[in-house]
């Protein structure tokens, strides 16, 4: 009993040894033809060199043409490109009357309202409340004015923040209610009743 028991224990542990060999043997080597080592033909690699030196060739022809464009660049007469420009802005100048000239460069007013005043503004108009107190007026529809700075919408009676420039998007009737005697900065069109 005892031999067979040896037996048996020499020969699962060759048959573990086996394996093993067997194992590691087919992991080390790649098979001609697979994935890990893929036949090439004489012909596939005839048909990538042909690609490859497609490439090449347009490469340095591009090269070459670059540098033919670069010198034609530097036969050109600045000066002249300069002076036609500089001609062309001053011509369009010409036909841009001098109260269109002034708005683009409007700056903005200071004033000082008393309570209960109404600054009423026209589309695009510009305001800051610098100081007292003040709240929104909408239009018929209930839109109110924008607040830039606080990134919302100020509806009717809403309070209106200190040093947030405010837009007026439409000439519908928007602007601000005095509360509290107030230091108004506008830019744009306006009226205050």
């Amino acid at each position: 009993m005892r031999r067979k028991g040896y037996l048996i224990i020499i020969s699962c542990l060759l048959l573990v040894i086996i394996c093993q060999l067997y194992t590691s043997a087919n992991a080390n080597s790649v098979n001609p033809g697979t994935i890990g080592d893929p036949i090439v033909t004489k012909s596939y690699v005839d048909e990538q060199m042909e690609i490859l030196k497609n490439i090449i060739s347009q490469q340095q022809s591009n090269t070459q043409t670059n540098n033919n464009v670069n010198n034609e660049i530097k036969d050109v007469d600045m000066a002249s490109i300069y002076a036609y420009i500089d001609a062309y802005i001053q011509s369009s100048l010409t036909g841009v009357n001098e109260e269109s000239k002034s708005t683009s460069t409007q700056k903005f007013e200071i004033l000082n309202l008393d309570v209960g005043a109404k600054l009423i503004c026209s589309e695009s108009t510009e305001v800051i409340l610098r100081s007292g107190t003040a709240t929104a007026i909408a239009n018929e529809a209930g839109i109110g004015i924008s607040d830039l700075t606080g990134g919302k919408d100020l509806g009717m009676g809403v309070a209106i923040p200190k040093n947030h420039l405010l837009l007026i998007p439409r000439n519908d009737g928007r602007g601000i209610l005095i509360k509290e005697k107030a230091w108004i900065m506008v830019k744009g069109e306006h009226t205050v009743k």
